[in-house]
C-alpha cells in the first residue's frame, strides 16, 4: 500500500486513478505505468527489456515525461550493466498529482459584442484601417 501524508492510498485506488487517465498518456506511457506499478525502482534499461526491447530509447521518453508531469519520480540510483554509467530508478509516485496533461488558456469568457469593440489598429486580423 501506498502512503499519504495523513493515510494509506490502496493499491485497487492507485489502479483506478491511472485506469481512468484514458486520452492523457499514450499507449507506450500506459505501458510503462503498468510496469512500474508491478515493479516500482526499475532503470530505463529495466523498464525497456519489460517492454520486450533491448533499446532503453523505447522506455526513456515515456519515462521523462511521466516524470515531468509528476505521475513518476526517482528513487534511487543504479549502475548499468551495459554501459557502466549510474543511472536512475523511478517509480509511479504515491500521491500522483493531477496529470499535466490538460490545457488550460486564461482567456475571458467570450461576449458577441467583444469583436464590436476593436477598431483601427487594434483588429485582430485584418490591415491597419481594419479592412481585410
Amino acid at each position: 500500500m501506498s502512503t499519504h501524508h495523513t493515510h494509506a492510498t490502496h493499491p485497487n485506488a492507485l489502479a483506478a486513478y491511472y485506469e481512468g487517465t484514458e486520452g492523457l498518456f499514450s499507449n507506450l506511457e500506459v505501458e510503462v505505468l503498468r510496469i512500474l506499478r508491478r515493479t516500482p525502482g526499475l532503470t530505463d534499461r529495466e523498464v525497456a527489456l519489460a517492454m520486450r526491447s533491448q533499446d532503453p530509447n523505447r522506455s526513456r521518453p515515456r519515462i521523462t515525461a511521466l516524470l515531468k508531469s509528476g505521475v513518476l519520480e526517482e528513487c534511487g540510483d543504479a549502475q548499468d550493466p551495459i554501459s557502466g554509467k549510474t543511472v536512475r530508478r523511478t517509480r509511479v509516485r504515491a500521491n500522483p498529482s493531477q496529470p499535466q496533461r490538460q490545457f488550460s488558456f486564461d482567456l475571458p469568457p467570450f461576449t458577441p459584442g467583444a469583436l464590436a469593440t476593436f477598431s483601427g489598429t487594434d483588429m485582430a486580423m485584418g490591415g491597419d484601417d481594419g479592412s481585410p
